[in-house]
Formats: C-alpha cells, structure tokens, sequence
C-alpha cells in the first residue's frame, strides 16, 4: 500500500511557513531500494533536478521514525508522518545552511510518498520517498556566474593569512562592496507573502557593490570561508528574523554577523563588533535573542576573541588594523586609539592613542602639552610623517574629561606639505558646545 503525503516547504525569508498536505492512494510499483542517501538529494538540489528520492535512510538517521514503529492502520502512519512536519523543516534548513553549494535555492515543494507493509495484525512503515521541486532564486548561469565571483573573491585573500586575518578579510570586503537591501527588508516586515524577487535572499549580488538583506550576506560568507578552508555555517533566529554566520577557528566555534558589522548598510564604516564573538558576548552587545540555540549542538561559548577587533576597520599595505573608541560617552574627537591584531599572542598592540579618526590614508593624533598634531600614513602608523604645532591645539576639562578643542576634518598632502582643515570647539557650559565650520587650516611640511 502508498500514500502520498504534499508538504510545501518554504525557506526563504528565514522564516517557514505552515505545511500544506493533501493524500491520497497510489497504485505504483514497490521500491526495494534503501541505498538514496542524504549526499544524493544534495547533488540532485545542486544540479536544480527534480525527481523521486528514496529518503527512508535519511528519515531514520535522523530520528524522524523508528522501522519498527508499529501503526494499528495506514491513516496512523499519516497522521504520524505529519506530526514530523516541523522536524523535516528544521532538517532542510540546516542542510541548506550547512551547504554553501545550495545558497541559490529560496525554498521547494516536496510530496512524500510513504510505503507500508501489514505484519500479524499491525502495520510498518516499510519506506518512504520524495518528489521535490526547487523553488530557486537563480538560474543555473546566475548561480555558476555568482559562484565564479565568490571563488575570485576568495583568491583575493592572501594566501599566507591566517585563519582569524581571512575572516577579517572577508567581513570588509563583503561590508564595503555591498549594500543593505532596505526596500526588501521593509517589504518583509510587512508581507513576506508578497515577496517574488528572492535575489537579495542569496549572494547574488553580495560583494558586487550590489544589495542584500542579512540572508545574503551570510550566505556568501559562508561560501567564500568554506573556500579558504574555514568550516563556517548559516545560522538563523526566528525571533529576529535574522541570519548570521558561526565560524570554526581551530577546534572552537564563533559568531560572525557581517550584516551588523556594515554599519552604515554601505560601503563606508566598516566594523568588527560582531567578529568571532561567543554566544554571550553577542546577546550582551544586541540586547537581544542573537544567539544559536544550544540544541543545534554547536558550542559558542568560547571568549577568546571577545575583547579584541572593537571599532572601525582599516586595511593597507602595511595590515589591517581598527580605530577604537576608547570612551563611547566622551564628546571628545581626540579619543580613540589604533590598535593592531598580534596573532602570536593573540592581543592587539596599541600603535597610536589620542587619535582624531581616520581620514583616508592618514590618521592624526594630538599632543596636548606641546599644542601639537602628529600625522601618521597607514603606511607605516609607527612612523610620524608631519607635525602641526598651533595655540589652537589644545584642551579643556569637561565634567572631569580631557576635551579636545578641535575637531579635525580633512587631511591632505599639497606639494611636500600636510594640510589638516579644522574646527574650533567652543563652550558656554558642560553641555553646550559649538563647532565653528571649517574654517581653519594648517600645515606643515613632512618629515
């Protein structure tokens, strides 16, 4: 005897819609056959086929059912077979996001056919198949073509980067060539019913100067790091309707959320506040459920990264580095540092305290008892190439606080000589300050 048990799966939008079944007898001949295995149905996804899969070992690797469960009628095994509606759509979730090679695929319809056989008065489930169809936000090109990209972009990364320096690496090129797809998003949290462009739902057009929303970004990290050889994964919420990556560095998992770090949702401010942080870290830093659940059976609870990568990006040729914030509440424009990863010891080295920010190809620090400005070239941050001394250069004490007095906003080379273009703050109490707009210069000549 067969039934046929329909059971829309839908995985888009990170969220999975309620099944829908239908049933009804089959008259098709018995399938002897267990050898379909789970490596079968991915190849199958992977070559956007349709077809029937004998799932019945898959099913019972997984726990779905026991062979020898026993039913006291047909419609007990449908009515159990339903029941396990939710496992499989977890289990297809995962498989998708445990398969970077699956990144095109928004969803798909599948129909269960069930067999019994009737033993001494009981019934067993004697196999169980599937006929799927892909619902793909791809075409095969679009896919091999986006596959291409994301395999050149791996190339790029030096090849002599260590394993925490290529997650680096890829969160600020994805950050910086890709733009958050806010229409998407806004359409979503209305009706995601009513979405049909499924593009920004995969790498498409991640890394391309194109847009995404956090499925997207996600996906495409994963595709690239698995490249490099760092085992990284697809993890979702459904209570923020969120995706982001866990990542393996040595034997110990960790989060990396490429979405949050692309601060400005476009190719400027580029952070690392959400790079390689444990569960608790990243919950503490969100105020929220954005975290792995522990029963998927990854432990993220490693810290070592934790207090490390804080504040903005920045690459050249001499490394990467980040610009921190060294007191989130101070009004001050002199109050971050540069700070660069050691791998060897596995802490960050402070090259530069006091710094404005970082202007293109510089970053400036001030020396407030010499009423200097020391400029430095990301080329070599340990190296001053200009100093600026000026009577404006200066600070003030605000509520116990060393402030700046000035606000530091281009940096330029002229000839043989740094300009910085600057404003004057001044105060008419411990709350009121006012810049005076651009409307000072000064230079020196380099060093």
């Amino acid at each position: 005897m067969k039934k046929v048990i329909l059971l829309i799966v839908l995985l888009a939008l990170l969220v999975i819609s309620v099944g829908i079944f239908a049933a009804h007898k089959l008259n098709s001949p018995h399938l002897d056959d267990y050898s379909q295995s789970e490596h079968i149905l991915i190849s199958k996804l992977e070559k956007m086929d349709k077809g029937n899969i004998d799932v019945t070992k898959i099913f019972a690797y997984n726990g779905f059912f026991s062979s020898k469960s026993t039913f006291k009628t047909e419609d007990e095994i449908f009515n159990y077979l339903n029941s396990l509606t939710p496992k499989f759509k977890i289990w297809f979730e995962n498989l998708i996001n445990t398969n970077p090679k699956l990144s095109f695929i928004a969803g798909g319809s599948f129909r269960y056919e069930f067999r019994s056989k009737y033993i001494n008065g009981v019934y067993y489930i004697d196999s169980i198949s599937v006929n799927f169809s892909g619902t793909y936000a791809l075409t095969k090109k679009q896919w091999d073509d986006t596959k291409k990209r994301l395999e050149d972009i791996a190339k790029s990364i030096p090849s002599d980067s260590s394993d925490v320096q290529k997650v680096r690496l890829v969160n600020e090129y994805l950050s910086k060539n890709t733009n958050y797809d806010v229409d998407t998003y806004k359409q979503y949290m209305q009706d995601y019913t009513s979405i049909t462009n499924f593009k920004p739902f995969t790498p498409y057009n991640v890394g391309n100067g194109g847009v995404a929303v956090c499925e997207g970004y996600s996906k495409a990290a994963s595709f690239i790091l698995n490249y490099l050889g760092i085992e990284t994964r697809v993890v979702t919420s459904a209570m923020q309707n969120h995706a982001w990556n866990i990542v393996k560095i040595g034997d110990k998992w960790y989060n990396l959320d490429i979405t949050w770090n692309d601060e400005d949702g476009g190719n400027h401010d580029i952070s690392e506040k959400y790079l390689l942080k444990s569960n608790d870290a990243l919950v503490s830093m969100s105020k929220s459920e954005h975290k792995i659940l522990d029963e998927e059976g990854y432990d993220v609870t490693d810290t070592k990264y934790d207090s490390l990568f804080k504040g903005k990006f920045i690459s050249s040729s001499s490394g990467i580095y980040n610009l921190e914030d060294t007191d989130v509440n101070s009004i001050s424009a002199a109050k971050f540092r540069l700070t660069k990863y050691n791998d060897a010891t596995n802490k960050v080295d402070v090259l530069i305290n006091n710094a404005f920010g970082y202007f293109d190809d510089y970053v400036a620090n001030i020396n407030y008892e010499k009423n200097t400005i020391n400029i430095y070239s990301m080329d070599n941050p340990k190296k001053v190439i200009a100093s600026i001394k000026n009577k404006d250069f200066k600070q003030f004490n605000n509520n116990g606080k060393k402030i700046s007095n000035i606000i530091i906003r281009n940096i330029e080379q002229s000839d043989n000589n740094i300009v910085i273009t600057y404003d004057k703050i001044t105060s008419d109490s411990i709350s009121n300050f006012y810049a005076d707009n651009y409307e000072h210069t000064a230079s020196s000549k380099m060093l």
